[in-house]
Parts: C-alpha cells; sequence; structure tokens
C-alpha cells in the first residue's frame, strides 16, 4: 500500500501522478531502490499456516529419500542417463478431433490431445525419461497444400484442464512403472498462477506484485500457483525469476521482480517459500486422491539472463564480476540460503564469453561451492545442444554433452524432442572417460 507515491523528478508538474497505475509497473521497481527498505524480510505465515505442519510429513520425505537412494543403487548407467532427461509434452501426444456444435464453426478445427502409449512407452519406459514438461502446443499450421479458399485457416489445440493433467500423467506413469522406471516429473512455467491449467486462478505478473512492496503478496502468490499446479498432479514450478529488470527493452521484463536486489531476493524468496509450502489438501473444495502433496520451486534464469546486450533475448550478458556479485548474485544467495529453492535452471545466455551451459565459474563453484547449493540443476530448453547451434562452442553434440557433464554441475537436460541423443550420447561420453558407475 503506497497511497503517498509521488511523481518522479522528470514529472514534477503536479503535485501528484494522474497515471498512477500504468506507472505502478515502471516507476514503483524500476525505481525501487529510492522507496525500498535496506533489507526486506521474505515472508514467513506466523503459525497455523501452509509452513506449520505437523502430519508426519518430515518423516515421510524421510522414507522417500532411502526409497530413492535403494532404487539409485539398482540403476545402470543408461537408466541414470535416462532420468537425467527432460521431455516435451509434444513428444508423447496424438490427437483427436472435437466435433463443433451447430452454429459454432468459426474457421477453425479443433482437437483434443492425448498420450499416445506407444510414445509414452517408448520416451518413459524403453528410454526411461525422468521428466516431462510443457502444455500441447495451442495452435497448428493448415495442412500442407491446402489452398487459401478452403478448409480451415488453422488447426486449434484445447488447452488441458487439470483433469486432462492427471489423466497424461497417470498415462506416463504407467508406461514408467510398466518398466520399472520411478515415477515421472512433470514440469510447467507458473510464473503469475498456473496459467497453463484451464480453469485455474492467475496472480498478477511478479513485476506487479512486486510494487505492493509487501512480501505476503508474493507468499501467497506463489502458494496459488502451486496449489493448481498440484491440483492438476503437477509437481515442478518453474517460476519465480530471480533476475533483475534492469533493462526496459528485455521482452520478459515482467516476469521480473524489479531492478532492486533487495526487493527481487525478498519478494523471491517469499514467493518460493509459497510455493514449497503450499499444499494441496488447501485448493478450495479439495480434489480426490492428489497424487503429489508438495511442489518445489525453481528459480530461474542463472544467471545474466534478464541482462542481454540491447535488451534482445538470449543476446549475449556483458556483466563485470563485480555487477553480478554486487548485484545480480544477491537474490539467489537469498533463494538458496533463506527460502531454500529445491531447483534451479541455468540461463540460456553466455557471461563474461562463456555460455552458462558449459560454464564451471559459475555452475560449480559460485552457484554450487559459495552459495552452498545442493539441489537438482536444469539446463533451459536444448540448452546443451545449444552449445552446437546457438552458442557455437562444440564442435558437435557428443563434444557438447561432454562440456556440460565435465564443466558444470547441471543434473537434467532439457532435450523436448531428442532426450534419446542426449542418453546415447551421456553413455558415449561415461565410456570414453571409462566411468561405467
Amino acid at each position: 500500500n503506497l497511497p503517498s507515491i509521488r511523481c518522479p523528478p522528470t514529472m514534477r508538474g503536479s503535485s501528484r501522478c494522474p497515471f498512477f497505475p500504468p506507472l505502478l509497473f515502471f516507476f514503483t521497481v524500476s525505481r525501487g531502490r529510492c522507496l525500498a527498505k535496506k533489507y526486506f524480510p521474505p515472508y514467513r505465515p506466523a503459525s497455523g499456516g501452509v509452513g506449520d505442519r505437523s502430519d508426519g510429513y518430515a518423516s515421510s520425505e524421510e522414507s522417500a529419500s532411502t526409497a530413492a537412494s535403494i532404487l539409485l543403487s539398482s540403476m545402470s548407467l543408461g537408466d541414470m542417463a535416462g532420468q537425467m532427461s527432460l521431455v516435451h509434452i509434444d513428444a508423447v501426444l496424438e490427437e483427436y478431433e472435437i466435433p463443433k456444435t451447430s452454429g459454432a464453426d468459426d474457421g477453425y478445427v479443433d482437437f483434443g490431445t492425448r498420450v499416445n502409449r506407444t510414445a509414452a512407452d517408448a520416451f518413459f519406459g524403453t528410454l526411461g525419461a525422468g521428466a516431462v514438461f510443457g502444455q500441447p502446443s495451442p495452435l497448428r499450421p493448415p495442412p500442407l497444400g491446402a489452398p487459401d479458399d478452403s478448409g480451415p485457416r488453422s488447426r486449434r489445440r484445447v488447452p488441458w484442464s487439470s483433469e486432462d493433467y492427471r489423466a497424461a500423467i497417470a498415462a506416463l506413469d504407467g508406461a514408467a512403472r510398466a518398466a520399472g522406471r520411478p515415477p515421472v516429473l512433470y514440469a510447467l512455467d507458473t510464473t503469475h498462477g498456473a496459467g497453463y491449467v484451464a480453469g485455474s486462478v492467475l496472480t498478477p505478473q511478479p513485476l506487479h506484485v512486486a510494487a505492493s512492496f509487501d512480501t505476503a503478496h508474493a507468499y501467497a502468490a506463489g502458494a496459488m500457483g502451486a496449489r493448481y499446479s498440484l491440483g492438476a498432479g503437477v509437481q515442478w514450478i518453474f517460476a519465480p525469476v530471480l533476475g533483475l529488470g534492469t533493462d526496459y527493452r528485455w521482452g520478459r521484463l515482467v516476469e521480473t521482480f524489479g531492478e532492486d536486489p533487495e526487493v527481487v531476493g525478498a519478494m523471491g524468496s517469499s514467493w518460493i517459500a509459497g510455493t514449497q509450502e503450499a499444499s494441496v489438501e488447501e485448493v478450495e473444495g479439495g480434489l480426490e486422491a492428489p497424487r503429489v502433496r508438495r511442489a518445489a520451486a525453481c528459480a530461474k534464469h542463472f544467471l545474466g539472463y534478464s541482462a542481454p546486450k540491447k535488451g534482445l533475448d538470449r543476446a549475449d550478458s556483458a556483466l563485470t564480476e563485480r555487477e553480478v556479485h554486487q548485484y545480480y548474485l544477491r537474490p539467489w544467495e537469498r533463494a538458496v540460503k533463506e527460502a531454500g529453492v529445491l531447483t534451479v535452471m541455468e540461463s540460456y545466455s553466455d557471461l563474461q564469453g562463456v555460455p552458462m551451459a558449459s560454464n564451471a565459474h559459475y555452475l560449480k563453484r559460485v552457484l554450487r561451492q559459495q552459495l552452498g547449493f545442493t539441489g537438482l540443476l536444469v539446463t533451459d530448453y536444448a540448452e546443451i545442444r545449444n552449445l552446437v547451434e546457438w552458442h557455437s562452442v562444440a564442435r558437435d553434440y557428443g563434444e557438447a554433452v561432454r562440456l556440460a557433464m565435465e564443466e558444470t554441475s547441471i543434473d537434467v537436460s532439457m532435450a523436448p524432442f531428442r532426450a534419446g541423443e542426449f542418453v546415447n550420447a551421456v553413455g558415449s561420453w561415461a565410456a570414453a572417460a571409462g566411468d561405467d558407475s
């Protein structure tokens, strides 16, 4: 609640800014260092909230850890490489046409999507992929060769509800279970509520939440997104973004908490706490037989992604080492040490000339050793392949995998449609390194 905010110096023609709502987007956050306290503590419920539970969850978590250790000891190298693969949901879907109701033709043909059992068996049974991410792609182009004046303009896919996600996850789990594999993780981008789950409640964008300077709002937003994701069976939450929004030209500025490191650190830590302490039972009305009870936040994108040259998305970052440590690393320190974030996603960008997907300094020395992060580290979209096709630091995919495995601490590769290629390359790398453990 900031009722007395006045216009910035460049707009001092009146005592109070007449355009406060739209300017809240920019001035209160991008000028946040003038308004924020020196230190923002992250929000946590005082008592009786979702962070205060006595239902035996800790003991069940310990049991799960023991079971995971036993399962890991029985895995081959190929099994482990499969579990390191993150596949896009489109890789295992098939379409079916949804008939139009009378008088409802709008020039589109609507299609539903469901898991193709053969594809699921290949990816999650035979290959043993450990996780899946994303929502069904919403639009498809007209059939090849179709004249402009005939047929539908486009093929439109109907978005999934929570029931659709649960059905898909059950099918993928079935394929994994039939092959003796662990359960499949499902991940979704959830930066302002469970926006890819039809019928869920959306929250304001992170930049707008940060404009409140109220960490309780950030906690509530994280919890809301997690609850509706958990209701859909989705337990891996790709949020929040911890980059500093220092360049208004960057197209994803609205996903940040602004430019002030203290505000970003406080809001991000509170968002993570809300995400990881939320429980599926707290969705209003409840859900039958929830598959999972808690979610894992995935803070992104480590590091420097929000500061690309000229504001161009995925461009190299020109940050100096001093800027990184003085500003950009501070929210990450709080996310790891205060909020206990469980997973982290590395960045598309080059930082100081080295792609993050092969950056030993930042992914080993800084993230793991300096910050003490012990959780799961996942790549962004096809980032190991991008070492060949985008960053041009590897001759071929085999060398890209070698760089990622030897130079970094990456645990999971987001290989949307080519997970088999990743598994084979990991096997070849391990064989060449003489490691068959």
